[in-house]
């Protein structure tokens, strides 16, 4: 049984937003985990082939084709958690079918950092070997660092895209809005959904990047997604504005998040 209205807590504490998140995966954790554990495959796989293949042509695919492994399945655990504020079954197969049938408006916002992604990686396989070890490093790190920031700067978009069925062009403004006013929040949040894959990223990061590390880093990337779409929902709905429409917003998206908390 799920309650109502007053279990909502809204401007949560970063602690507060991970006990809640936990809370309310557990109610449903088994098609969270569904969700997660096929797009954790998808990418492990896409993955083991594009780093096999290597080449220009793996390189330039590899960042594009896990992006959207692991936006989609963001995606399709944020649909389930609105299937569960609008009282129905959390089914992680018709989320992804609604997905599915706004795949464009999904995809757009990431994909500039995507493409550059993609273009980065290009430049490191053709002329990479040319600069020295401890340069090359650098540029990687720096570039890691960019796109985790980018990446910040549109996680909202998603709940705004599935909780609100904004466009692609309003999610993606009213994202990096709300994601500038709780910058640390966010970041915060995401290091901790994220920590296990970036624990298990240290394998490739300190043997090399081989085609096998490389595909159990991204299995484990993607299989934190269901987790942390959940948390990213929780950071949409306090980090929303209060006020004018924006108040009515929220009071809209509060009554359908209203008891997401078990009654025990």
């Amino acid at each position: 049984m799920r309650t109502y209205g007053r279990d909502v807590r809204h401007r949560r504490t970063l602690a507060s937003v991970i006990e809640d998140g936990v809370s309310i995966f557990q109610q449903d954790a088994s098609e969270y985990a569904f969700a997660g554990l096929i797009g954790a495959f998808a990418a492990c796989l896409s993955t083991l082939v594009l780093v096999s293949a290597g080449g220009t042509l793996g390189a330039l695919l590899l960042p594009l084709v896990l992006i959207a492994i692991a936006v989609v399945t963001l995606a399709t655990a944020t649909e389930a958690l609105r299937r569960v504020t609008d009282n129905l079954e959390p089914s992680a197969a018709q989320s992804f079918a609604a997905v599915l049938r706004g795949l464009p408006a999904v995809l757009l916002p990431w994909a500039p950092l995507a493409i550059a992604l993609a273009a980065a990686l290009v430049l490191d396989v053709r002329v990479g070997h040319w600069l020295p070890a401890s340069e090359r490093g650098l540029v990687e790190v720096l570039v890691v660092v960019a796109a985790l920031y980018a990446a910040l700067g549109r996680v909202l978009a998603v709940p705004s895209l599935v909780m609100r069925r904004s466009t692609a062009r309003e999610a993606t403004q009213e994202g990096r809005v709300l994601a500038a006013r709780a910058l640390p929040k966010v970041a915060g949040a995401w290091g901790i959904c994220l920590a296990p894959a970036l624990l298990v990223s240290l394998i490739p990061a300190l043997t090399g990047f081989g085609a096998v590390s490389s595909a159990i880093a991204a299995l484990a990337f993607v299989g934190t997604m269901p987790f942390g779409a959940i948390v990213n929902a929780l950071l949409f709905f306090d980090a929303v504005p209060d006020g004018g429409a924006a108040a009515g917003a929220q009071a809209t998206m509060a009554r359908r998040t209203a008891g997401l908390r078990q009654v025990r």
